[in-house]
């Protein structure tokens, strides 16, 4: 057994481990910073949900790391075998933390497709025959209780992968299709807010399935050493992130949204008209034509379909 290309390459995968893990953790505290302008229950359990998963599976990272490169240095025969339980226990939870990053996204685009039925059920087939093969080769892996045998199995890792990758892919377009559609019923400012959105949307897509594709290729051209196990690891930290990121844009940009501006020229609705109270010293009546706006301000409010109208509140005293 070469150490470079297999206890090395755990040793780098678990150290790349560890830094997507800290990200996550500052990820999930700049959102709880914001938690009490969004006020989602959903989004918050989601959150501590990811957190909770990205921990565990940094826990058997170490675990991992630990009896591979410590307790059992050396000693080949326990190095590859599986029945160890960190080694399932990663590949559990990078499924199920998997399963739940892609129908988080999956729920969003049934929301944003206006409730597709063909577009959203064909992802969720996808997702979950996923997540199945990924299940069906952790219990064969283990039954097997060695490495080496892995090549009787790896058709299940490989098609798992694939499919993952597929809907990593599916879901970035489809989400990019919708949020760029909706820009023709916005003004320019939300335009260019929802081109921010886009971009987080197709680089954070882009690297989870980057990291599916590299594991592919190495599955086929380095199938005796350790490489592709280590990229294995690195999933369920790429997919925390993803979509702690995604979730952390949008709130950004929603902020951006509902600041309010000053000085802005907008229609006038009579309800929205304020007369300021004139001082004791001017109590008499004051002719409409000596009336001067001081100050006009102008507020954003959030409508369905991510869509924005402008409410303006103007404010007049007497001169």
């Amino acid at each position: 057994m070469q150490l470079g290309s297999t206890l090395g390459a755990n040793l780098v995968c678990g150290s790349i481990v560890a830094i997507l893990y800290g990200a996550m953790c500052l990820q999930c505290y700049s959102y709880f910073q914001r938690a009490h302008k969004t006020r989602s229950r959903f989004l918050g359990y989601s959150v501590l949900l990811l957190w909770a998963l990205g921990t565990a599976h940094m826990v058997f990272v170490e675990c991992d790391m630990y009896l591979n490169l410590v307790a059992n240095f050396g000693d080949v025969e326990k190095v590859l075998n599986v029945t160890f339980w960190p080694t399932p226990a990663l590949e559990v939870i990078t499924l199920v933390t998997t399963l739940f990053v892609q129908s988080w996204y999956c729920h969003r685009l049934w929301v944003l497709s206006s409730k597709n039925a063909l577009l959203t059920y064909f992802l969720i087939v996808v997702i979950f025959a996923s997540f199945s093969l990924g299940m069906a080769s952790v219990i064969e892996i283990v039954m097997l209780k060695n490495f080496a045998n892995f090549h009787a199995v790896v058709w299940m890792s490989l098609a798992c992968v694939s499919l993952t990758t597929f809907a990593d892919f599916y879901i970035s377009s489809a989400l990019c299709y919708f949020i760029y559609k909706e820009r023709k019923y916005v003004r320019s400012r939300m335009g260019s807010l929802l081109n921010t959105i886009i971009v987080y949307t197709v680089s954070i897509n882009l690297i989870t399935g980057l990291v599916s594709v590299s594991y592919i290729i190495t599955n086929f051209l380095l199938p005796d050493t350790w490489v592709y196990v280590g990229e294995y690891m690195i999933f369920c930290g790429l997919y925390c992130n993803s979509l702690l990121a995604w979730i952390n844009a949008r709130d950004s940009v929603r902020e951006r949204l509902d600041c309010p501006t000053t000085g802005v020229a907008a229609t006038v609705s009579p309800s929205s008209v304020m007369f300021a109270p004139a001082p004791a010293s001017r109590s008499r009546s004051v002719p409409i034509d000596t009336i001067s706006i001081v100050r006009a301000e102008s507020t954003r409010s959030e409508r369905s379909h991510e869509n924005f109208d402008e409410k303006s509140t103007i404010r007049f005293s007497a001169v």
